[in-house]
């Protein structure tokens, strides 16, 4: 009796120990979640302040940039496709 006791007492200090570890995990997880997010919202707001400083022709050079990467991607893939069709 006295055995089964120490086993059931055992059991009890392993599991314990289980759900504080799994506590703390989860704790570490949320932790670094906040840091990343903080990071995330950090560089966006230095872009943010880089954006600001740019010039009206600044402006209009990345838009065209970012409006001819699609363009050129597209082409990219058409002109792919050709060449599968030919063999």
């Amino acid at each position: 009796e006295k055995m089964a006791l120490r086993d059931l007492n055992n059991m009890i200090l392993d599991i314990k120990k289980r759900v504080e570890l799994s506590k703390a995990q989860e704790e570490r997880a949320a932790k670094e979640a906040e840091e990343a997010e903080q990071q995330r919202i950090a560089a966006a707001e230095a872009e943010m302040e880089k954006g600001r400083a740019m010039s009206g022709s600044d402006v209009l050079r990345k838009a065209a940039a970012v409006d001819t990467a699609g363009v050129d991607k597209i082409v990219q893939e058409q002109s792919g496709g050709e060449k599968k069709k030919t063999f």
